[in-house]
C-alpha cells in the first residue's frame, strides 16, 4: 500500500527524473548525479519509508496519526518523501559525512535550532516547520 502510493505521487510529481522502480524489493532509486554522491535509496518498510541517501545517511518517514485510515496514512507519509525529495533536487538540503563518523544532513535556510545537533555526530533534525505528524529520524 506504502510502495504504491509513492510511486504514484513520483510519477505525477516529477515526470521528467530517472526513478528506477523495483516492485518485487519494494523500492525505488535514482542514479547518483556526482560519483561520490551515490544513490538515492528509498524502501518501503511496511509502515514507514527508509531513505538512504547516497553514501551519507539515512532518514525515515512514516504517519502516526491514527485518526486516518491505512491508505490515507500511507499517502500522507509518500507526500512527506515527495516534499523531502523536492527539496533534495532544489538544492535546498546540504549533505555531509566522514567514513568515521557517518553524515548528516541540513538546511541552510534554516537556523541552528531547526537543525538541531543530535547524538554529538552533528546529525540533523528534520525541520520542525518542515513536517507535520509524522515521525522523522536520522540515524
Amino acid at each position: 500500500m506504502y510502495f504504491d502510493a509513492l510511486v504514484k505521487q513520483i510519477e505525477r510529481e516529477f515526470p521528467n527524473k530517472r526513478f528506477v522502480v523495483k516492485p518485487h524489493d519494494f523500492s525505488i532509486s535514482v542514479p547518483p548525479k556526482a560519483k561520490g554522491f551515490g544513490a538515492i535509496e528509498i524502501q518501503d518498510d511496511c509502515d514507514e519509508f527508509i531513505i538512504f541517501i547516497g553514501n551519507f545517511t539515512h532518514v525515515h518517514f512514516s504517519c502516526n496519526d491514527t485518526s486516518l485510515s491505512k491508505q490515507q496514512q500511507a499517502d500522507s507519509a509518500a507526500s512527506e518523501v515527495i516534499d523531502f525529495l523536492t527539496d533534495l533536487f532544489a538544492d535546498k538540503i546540504v549533505f555531509w559525512g566522514s567514513a568515521e563518523k557517518g553524515g548528516g544532513f541540513y538546511y541552510p535556510e534554516f537556523s541552528s535550532a531547526e537543525n538541531e545537533e543530535k547524538n554529538g555526530f552533528g546529525q540533523a533534525h528534520y525541520p520542525a516547520n518542515k513536517r507535520n505528524s509524522f515521525s522523522l529520524k536520522i540515524l
